[in-house]
């Protein structure tokens, strides 16, 4: 994509143009944390028009506080299979445990931070995305990613621009400015690597992105996938990194690698294409491979908190019987405990929800060839017989 010098003048240009000619997104493969085979047939329902965030009643004897993702006309639903989980977990249980909660930072915004906005803006904020896009993820393609709070990253969708002016005298300027400053160390990264400018127009997939005409809500959904994608994606390498006991973060990028649609493209390739494949699939035969491979990673985590720790710690747990397989029935069980662990651990961490996967209602266009993975073999009973592990997961 770049073929002149690491830190040559035009590189980020370059960089945006490729991204804007490509929907797929160009990552860094290495630093994680955060500093202080077919589409399924079936129709999807349609997301609902409200972005009101709900909670289930409790049906203890104490208060329960229970995680609650915003719904939108404009958001993808969630993965059904990790909703449910989601929403039988009593947040408050975990965040206990989380004593040094650090700030909130993300690599990329959050999709609700679009649709939270008034009506006006939900499009000037879309288009300005569009425009940043380039910038914010070729910086990260150099390994140099810097994450922004939610109101940094409200602050420079409202701004559009690369020179932020806060005015002085308000009672928020404090406040402001800190988060002015977390976007020009972002710039600032930007621009070890060359020349850095905004895009001239918002482009989405080739085309100019105009909210109220050309482009309809699934062009306005896509995007909000890709942000909820990449941001699952990064925050499972961050929580990886944090809790594995590997050493080698090539060896822990390659067994994440595993838990996604990609084949033998990059774990930052988040292409329209992979909607609705992998973890997100909707066949639990065409799902298992992926949450096997979520198995090998989260087997070497480790938890320093006792009351979380008791599961990730059991070895038992984490043993299939590979000769006896499982059941449909046995599979349902294995993976909700799998996310359930994964979404409690998450708490436990950063005190905060995970970004969990988003499905789209309708077939993008696009020219991603999707990989043809090794499904697992379903016995004549309909026991779904687990490969041991591999480093070949894909076959070509």
């Amino acid at each position: 994509m770049w073929e002149g010098p690491r830190r040559g003048p035009g590189k980020i240009g370059a960089l945006t143009s490729a991204i804007e000619r490509n929907q797929g997104s160009f990552l860094s493969p290495a630093n994680y944390s955060i500093s202080g085979a077919a589409r399924p047939q079936a129709i999807l329902p349609a997301p609902s028009s409200s972005s009101r965030q709900t909670a289930r009643p409790s049906t203890r004897g104490s208060p329960t506080k229970v995680m609650a993702y915003p719904t939108h006309t404009l958001l993808p639903a969630m993965a059904s299979t990790w909703l449910h989980v989601a929403n039988v977990i009593d947040e408050q249980e975990y965040l206990q445990y989380c004593i040094n909660k650090p700030a909130e930072r993300y690599f990329v915004p959050r999709p609700d931070l679009f649709t939270n906005a008034l009506q006006p803006k939900v499009a000037s904020y879309l288009e300005t995305w569009l425009r940043l896009r380039g910038i914010v993820l070729g910086c990260m393609s150099e390994g140099e990613p810097q994450a922004l709070s939610q109101r940094a990253w409200r602050l420079w969708l409202d701004r559009g621009a690369l020179e932020i002016e806060v005015k002085q005298g308000g009672k928020t300027v404090q406040r402001k400015n800190k988060e002015k400053d977390e976007v020009d160390v972002l710039i600032s990264a930007a621009r070890k690597q060359g020349p850095v400018e905004l895009a001239g127009e918002a482009m989405w997939k080739g085309r100019k992105f105009e909210f109220d005409g050309m482009v309809g809500p699934h062009h306005c959904r896509e995007i909000l996938w890709e942000l909820n994608e990449l941001g699952f994606r990064f925050e499972m390498c961050m929580l990886d990194s944090t809790l594995s006991t590997l050493a080698s973060p090539r060896e822990r990028y390659n067994r994440i690698r595993r838990c996604f649609p990609i084949g033998h493209a990059p774990l930052e390739l988040a292409d329209l294409g992979q909607a609705n494949q992998g973890l997100a699939h909707t066949d639990w035969v065409s799902r298992a491979p992926f949450v096997y491979a979520l198995r090998h990673v989260m087997r070497f985590w480790k938890v320093d908190v006792v009351h979380a720790a008791r599961w990730l710690t059991d070895e038992q747990y984490f043993k299939i019987d590979e000769k006896r397989g499982l059941s449909p029935a046995d599979f349902e069980d294995f993976e909700y405990k799998l996310i359930k662990i994964y979404i409690s651990s998450f708490l436990t961490v950063y005190g905060r929800t995970p970004r969990i996967p988003m499905l789209l209602s309708h077939q993008p266009h696009t020219q991603w060839k999707q990989p043809v993975y090794h499904r697992m073999a379903v016995g004549p009973n309909g026991v779904w017989m687990p490969e041991r592990e591999s480093d070949e997961l894909y076959e070509y």
